[in-house]
Formats: C-alpha cells, structure tokens, sequence
C-alpha cells in the first residue's frame, strides 16, 4: 500500500495584463518571492498574461518548482499556467467556443483565448491531474443577471470544463480544478461545475472551519472586492450586495477510483499588503487548500459501492442549463435572422451605389456614400459570421446536455425500480411520474 500523500495548492488571478494593471511588475516580482518560500506544491496562476513575467517567476521559483507550463491562447496568451514541485508528465487543454466577441474592445475576453489547462503529475505512485482555468468575466452587477450579456458565454464554459475534467479524469487518483470561474458558489455556473463533474468544493469541506480570521471576508472564502484589498474600486462593484467581497476563486477536488481524500485546510492566501508597500499582490486574493491523499481501507471500497448517487440534484441543474443555453440559442436566433437582413440591405444598396456613381457627378459624394455603406455592411457581415458560430455552438451544447440529462433520468429510474421491488420507499424528489 503506498504512503498518504500530502498535497499543498495555491490559486491566484495575478492581475498581470500589460499596461492596465497597476505597478504590475512590482506586484509579479513580489509574488515569485513569496512563491520560492515553498509552502505549495502545486500552484495555478491566472492572469499572468506578460511573457516575461511567467519567465520570471519560472526563473526565481525553479529550484521550488522545476516544472512549469503556460498554457498558450488567443492573441495575447490565456494567462494560466502551472507551477509544480513534482514532475509534470504530460499536458493538454480544450479552448473555450464561445468567449465573448472581437468588436467589443472594451471586454478583450476574446483575444486572451482561455480555456482549461490540464497538467498530468506524478508523485510517489500518485497520479494528480489538476486544471487550471480562468472563465468570462463578468461585466454587469451579479444582481442584475438580465444585464449579463455573456452569462450564456459562462454557462457554456462551465459546462464545457466539466466534461472535459470528466471525459480526461477517469485514471487520476487525484483531480483539482483551480483558478478564476467568475462565479458566485451560488450561481448556475458553478453548480455545473460542481455536479457534473463529482467534485467538492475544498472552501465548504474543510477541517479547519474553526479556524479564526481577522477580517469577514477571510472567513466567508471572500476572493474579490473585499474591502481591505488596496486594489478594490469600492465606487464601482460588480458584486455590490455583498459588502465584504465574493468567492469567485476556487479549489474543486475529487478521488480517483480506490482513492481517498481529505481536504485537511483552506483558507484565503496572501490577502494582506505586499511587505513594505501599501498594495496588495492583486486586485484578488489567493486561495490554498491542503490535502491528504491514501488509498482506500476495504471498509471504505464498500461503503462507496453502496452509496447513493445524488441524481435529483444534478438532473435540476441539468435542467436549469438546458433552460438557460435553450432561451439563449432562440435569442440569437433571431439575431442572426437581423444580422441576414442587414447583409441582404448592404449589398443592394453597394450594388445601387456603384451603378449610380457612373452617373452621379459628383465624385466625393459617390466615395463617401460607398465607404460609409462598405463600413456598415462589412461589420454586419462580421456580427453574421460570429452568430452563425454562436447559435451553431449552443445547438451543440444543447443537444449534449439533454443527452446528459436523458441518462440521469434513465439511471434515476432503474434505480427507483429497484427500490420498489426490494421493498423500499423513496424519499426523494424523483417520483416515478417525473422520470
């Protein structure tokens, strides 16, 4: 049987875009130099989108972690990378489908390329996979759904992470999910993630929940616009019904087949000011969660044998999704019928252009009009090109998560079956009427 293995993680959404991000290098320069104190073994970095600085931090922490990856993306990186103590044996990631859109300059989502990376490593016998992700951001107050015109953007990353953690996990002994969903542990994106793929959230199954904390947004797992951060623009919140801050950065874990683990602590990480400074390393705080992973007593193999599986929560999910990318995939639709119509217009009215500049004399008139038509009809013809895309992609994830959702329910009832004939009552949500 081999020895228990005792895993150390570390999230972080650096805040490292070029230019944007306030004294940016200070900040990464301080962060390596808290990293090579080895207190972790496995560190998920996001944001880290300046190629020198993931040199950097490589350069200072390697004899701490000699083994690293940037997960390439987009125009300008992903930003995520993986930092680890033990060897990384194998790499892969999925880029997200749908990530926001290229006109809108002012939310460059689409050129970072995310997606989830995903580091293979090996320890001891252990083999851990880890993914490291960093999802839509958010732009509109998380109160105000209505206005959040990528939630269904995060919806289908969520659920594209998920199965992707699901389809590649299947011979780990240890699965983690770290890094920036840019989700509320309340939201659907979350719960997504959380149910599809069978892992905990190590911020709710903690050992150390006793543990005291100096301010209210470490003790509720608080990651972003926390008051104390130097970094929060407390005049402009997209969070702004919860005073102390959201959880937004996270840890998820799971076992692999024979496996057991115990998330031993968790707890905010480097939320105070950088030594010496009066800023802190970023606008988020970090997050790192211990764990302790063994194999599994033969008590243990049986009593996961016979556990239930909790299918009545994650068939409402699934049908919540379904609800959400549904309504979405009708809405842009539509668009798209709007989009064909507004190309349709442009090009006759091009056609009638350049057939009348023959007889129109005045030259100027004729290239203004031609230009300012060209302008608008070039962009309809980009806005049709990307909701061609769009509607195509939530038809897919659509189609997959009733198929996801049909299996469940399928389960859900051979398993009430089962419990009828042996005598049992249900005392669940599902009623045999519902499946």
């Amino acid at each position: 049987m081999a020895e228990p293995l005792r895993v150390r993680a570390f999230t972080l959404n650096c805040w490292g875009l070029w230019v944007i991000s306030q004294k940016r290098r200070e900040r990464i320069e301080a962060l390596a130099n808290e990293l090579k104190k080895g207190r972790y073994d496995i560190v998920s970095i996001e944001e880290l989108w300046v190629r020198d600085d993931y040199e950097h931090v490589k350069r200072v922490c390697e004899d701490v972690f000699p083994y690293s990856h940037d997960f390439a993306g987009g125009m300008v990186g992903s930003g995520c990378c993986v930092f680890s103590r033990w060897p990384i044996v194998d790499i892969g990631y999925l880029r997200f489908t749908l990530n926001g859109f290229a006109h809108r300059l002012d939310h460059c989502d689409w050129y970072g390329g995310k997606l989830v990376g995903m580091a293979v490593i090996q320890k001891d016998g252990y083999r851990i996979k880890m993914y490291t992700t960093h999802m839509h951001a958010m732009y509109a107050a998380s109160h105000q759904p209505a206005k959040d015109q990528y939630l269904s953007h995060r919806l289908t990353q969520s659920y594209e992470l998920s199965e992707f953690v699901r389809h590649t996990s299947q011979d780990a002994d240890l699965v983690l999910i770290m890094g920036d969903l840019n989700s509320e542990p309340h939201s659907l994106s979350f719960k997504v993630i959380h149910k599809n793929t069978d892992c905990f959230d190590s911020w709710e199954t903690r050992l150390n929940k006793e543990e005291k904390c100096d301010y209210i947004s470490e003790a509720q797992g608080n990651t972003i616009e926390t008051r104390e951060n130097s970094h929060t623009d407390l005049g402009h919140l997209h969070y702004p019904i919860f005073p102390n801050g959201m959880r937004i950065d996270y840890i998820l874990y799971k076992a692999g087949r024979n496996r057991t683990v115990t998330c031993t602590e968790g707890r905010v990480a480097l939320s105070r000011k950088i030594p010496g400074t009066d800023m802190n390393f970023s606008d988020h705080n970090g997050y790192e969660a211990f764990f302790e992973l063994r194999e599994q007593t033969e008590k243990e193999k049986l009593e996961e044998q016979n556990r239930d599986e909790d299918l009545d929560s994650k068939v409402s999910v699934l049908n919540d999704l379904y609800g959400k990318i549904n309504t979405s995939r009708i809405q842009r639709h539509a668009a798209k019928k709007l989009n064909v119509a507004a190309f349709t217009v442009g090009f006759f009215l091009l056609m009638i252009i350049f057939v009348g500049s023959f007889w129109d004399p005045s030259t100027l008139r004729g290239v203004s009009a031609t230009l300012l038509v060209s302008m608008g009809w070039f962009y309809s013809a980009y806005k049709l090109i990307f909701v061609y895309g769009e509607v195509n992609t939530l038809r897919n994830v659509e189609d997959s998560i009733w198929l996801r959702r049909e299996h469940f329910l399928q389960r859900a009832k051979a398993s009430l079956k089962h419990s009828y004939q042996g005598g049992k009552t249900d005392n669940g949500t599902l009623k045999p009427e519902d499946v």
